[in-house]
C-alpha cells in the first residue's frame, strides 16, 4: 500500500495490524499482512475504512484531542544523508506545510528507522511465512518460473530459513514495537513524518535488491504493525512522484485521517499526469 501510493501520487492507508479481518485474503506474510486502502483522496480512504472495518472496532479507535499543538517527529539529517540534498530540501518544504497547519516538527534521531537488521528481520519473517503458506499452490503451478522476481526471491529464500531463525526474528520484531512506542512517548509525538522511500519508483524489471532498498523506510512499521497514511509529497528530478508517510501509534487511524484531510483541504491531491504526450 505505502510504496504504490508514494510512488504513484496516490493516498494510501496501511492500517494497524489486526484492525481488518483477513478472511479470504491470500497470504503474503501472515503476521505482517494487512488490508490496505488506495485512493485519490484521504476522504475516500476514510469512507472505505468505514466499510471494511467492523463498526465496534472502528469506534474504539483513538479519538483525536482538540487541545494542544500536534507534534511530528521528522528526520531531515537522515533524508539528506541517504537521499541527497535535493530530496532533503523537498522534504523540508513538506515539513513547512505541516507547520502551516499548526503542527510542530520535532527533529528526531532514531537509528532503527532504516537499520539493516530491521530489514533482515522483515525479510526473514516475510520469506519464511510466504514459503510456508503458499508452497502447495506454487509448486504445482505450471508458470512458477514467471513469478515476479521479488516474491520469487522471497519464496526461494523462505525455503532455506530454519524455524528457529524465524522465531528469533519474530522476537526481535516484538522488541522493535516497544522501541517505537517508547519513541512516541519520549518525545511526546503524535506521529512521524518521512518520505516513503529514499528514491522514486524503479523500473518493474529491476533486480530484487533495488526493491529491497526501496523498502528501507517502511520495514520498521511493517514488523511493528503501526498504521501509516501516505499523502502526495513532491515530484523528483526524474518526473516521478515521491509521497510522504505519516506513522502513528497503534489504532491511531482517526488521528492520521484527520491530519490527512486537513492537509489535502489546504494543498489538494497530487495533480493528475498529462496524458497528451
Amino acid at each position: 500500500t505505502r510504496l504504490p501510493a508514494g510512488w504513484g501520487g496516490l493516498c494510501g492507508l496501511r492500517p494497524t495490524h489486526g484492525l481488518i479481518d483477513l478472511t479470504g485474503v491470500y497470504p503474503r506474510a501472515a503476521s505482517l499482512d494487512t488490508v490496505g486502502v488506495l485512493a485519490r483522496s484521504v476522504r475516500d480512504i476514510a469512507l472505505l475504512l468505514h466499510v471494511i472495518v467492523d463498526p465496534p472496532l472502528l469506534y474504539a479507535l483513538e479519538q483525536p484531542s482538540p487541545a494542544g499543538k500536534r507534534r511530528i517527529g521528522v528526520f531531515p539529517d537522515l533524508v539528506e544523508a541517504k537521499a541527497g540534498r535535493k530530496t532533503a530540501l523537498r522534504y523540508e518544504a513538506a515539513m513547512r506545510r505541516w507547520e502551516s497547519l499548526g503542527a510542530a516538527c520535532v527533529p528526531v534521531d532514531f537509528p532503527l528507522l532504516d537499520a539493516p537488521a530491521v530489514g533482515e528481520a522483515v525479510n526473514t519473517v516475510r520469506s519464511f511465512e510466504f514459503a510456508r503458506d503458499v508452497a502447495r499452490d506454487v509448486e504445482k503451478h505450471p508458470r512458477l518460473g514467471r513469478m515476479h522476481p521479488v516474491p520469487l526471491t522471497d519464496y526461494r529464500n523462505g525455503q532455506s530459513i530454519a524455524p528457529e531463525t524465524y522465531e528469533a526474528a519474530r522476537r526481535y520484531g516484538a522488541g522493535l514495537t516497544q522501541e517505537v512506542e517508547a519513541l512516541f512517548t519520549r518525545h511526546a509525538l503524535d506521529w512521524l513524518c518521512l518520505p516513503v522511500a529514499f528514491h522514486t519508483a524503479p523500473p518493474v524489471d529491476s533486480p530484487p535488491e533495488t526493491f529491497a532498498a526501496g523498502r528501507a523506510l517502511v520495514n520498521l512499521f511493517s514488523i511493528t504493525g503501526m498504521p501509516t497514511l501516505v499523502v502526495p509529497g513532491w515530484t523528483e528530478g526524474d518526473g516521478l512522484p515521491l509521497g510522504v508517510q505519516l506513522v502513528g501509534p497503534r489504532l491511531s487511524e482517526r488521528l492520521l485521517l484527520d491530519a490527512g484531510i486537513a492537509y489535502e483541504d489546504r494543498y489538494g491531491p497530487f495533480p493528475l499526469p498529462r496524458l497528451d504526450g
